[in-house]
């Protein structure tokens, strides 16, 4: 019974060890500009949300379903800032968070601002993936 116990307390320990060895911050959240989401960023408790959401497999599984969807309104959003641009050339993906907030930015606009959501949501995925990868193990 006590080499049970004594078993049980190292693999606890063991898992507690490998957690919090995982980072909380991805590389990939430093080219995110919206301080709301930023923000998030910084108060999320990963740890928990792996565990209160079903596991990693579970987590990873659904953020790749939502990958895919930021993709493809991305892909829309590009489309619909080709088809409302007023010169010839290539689209200028200069939107800024300020700007988008302000929502008075026309058609063009509007596609800019969700080229740069959209942008950003799959930054914030893609690092999300990556932290919730280390606590796989």
């Amino acid at each position: 019974m006590k080499r049970i116990i004594v078993t049980i307390a190292i693999c606890f320990l063991a898992a507690t060890f490998c957690s919090a060895q995982c980072p909380d911050w991805s590389p990939k959240f430093d080219q995110i500009t919206n301080p709301e989401v930023i923000a998030k960023l910084h108060e999320m408790n990963w740890d928990q949300a792996v565990a209160q959401s079903g596991g990693p497999e579970q987590v990873i599984a659904a953020l790749k379903v939502t990958r895919r969807d930021a993709q493809q309104r991305l892909e829309n959003a590009d489309r619909a800032a080709e088809a409302t641009k007023a010169s010839s050339g290539p689209v200028q993906y200069d939107a800024t968070y300020a700007q988008c907030k302000s929502g008075n930015v026309g058609a063009h606009g509007a596609a800019k601002c969700e080229h740069l959501n959209m942008t950003e949501m799959i930054l914030s995925i893609d690092g999300s993936i990556d932290l919730v990868r280390c606590r796989q193990n």
